[in-house]
């Protein structure tokens, strides 16, 4: 029975790593961006129940973290870099391979960042720098209005506010800088928890009103809101 137990996260952890695979292959082998987008959405799906299942259970594990940490490096690190690199290649041909090369420094920037989360006994609780998959969701938003400007900009300008933006994310992943966690422990009675879960309930109900006016670059608004709204509660809190 404990097998079972200790199995059943574990195994909605790799449908997290499976879901990410499927986004690369629709980003190269499709070029089908949108599907690749929903693939990274049902990764974060079970990246956010193998915690929750888990301590349901009792079933946490070092086993379990560390396949947590490689399933979120592909799903959300090198995923979302194939969407952008594949965007860039597809818009600009062959001849952009190079311009496009700096995708992949979400890749990088999440391997790091999940390196040091997993090392880091101060992020049990809270997070410190941008979670990784709020980081691919951030990106996903970002790729979906990038055609919307297509127009208005060259490819290589275009790939100058891209550069900007993968520092600026890739800094957020890994700053000393506390953001607002939403790990609940069941059943909710503290009124920590209580305050998280109507927080990301809150930040749902942005994202859907979002969501119903930008697309998905609603998902980016609502990521940026997050950040922002987590330094400055936690600015207060601090005082």
């Amino acid at each position: 029975m404990n097998r079972i137990k200790a199995f059943i996260p574990n195994f909605i952890t790799l449908m997290n790593l499976f879901s990410g695979c499927l986004a690369i292959y629709f980003s190269l082998a499709k070029g089908d961006l949108e599907t690749a987008s929903w693939m990274i959405v049902i990764a974060g799906v079970f990246d956010l129940f193998d915690g929750l299942i888990a301590r349901l259970l009792g079933a946490q594990s070092n086993i379990g973290a560390d396949l947590d940490s490689l399933s979120d490096v592909v799903s959300f690190g090198v995923a979302p870099s194939f969407l952008l690199f594949q965007y860039i290649m597809m818009r600009g041909g062959e001849s952009c391979f190079f311009w496009a090369l700096p995708s992949f420094v979400i890749a990088l920037f999440a391997a790091y960042r999940l390196a040091k989360f997993n090392n880091d006994t101060r992020q049990t609780t809270s997070f410190i720098g941008l979670p990784v998959p709020a980081c691919a969701l951030f990106w996903i938003g970002i790729v979906s209005i990038l055609p919307s400007l297509s127009d208005y900009l060259t490819t290589v300008t275009l790939v100058i506010p891209i550069y900007f933006l993968l520092l600026l994310t890739g800094w957020a992943m890994v700053a000393e800088i506390p953001l607002l966690s939403f790990k609940i422990h069941f059943p909710i009675a503290s009124r920590e928890d209580r305050r998280k879960a109507f927080l990301g309930l809150f930040l749902v109900l942005l994202g859907i009103i979002f969501g119903r006016l930008w697309g998905w670059g609603g998902v980016s608004a609502v990521i940026l809101c997050y950040f922002i709204g987590s330094m400055v509660m936690r600015d207060k809190q601090d005082r």
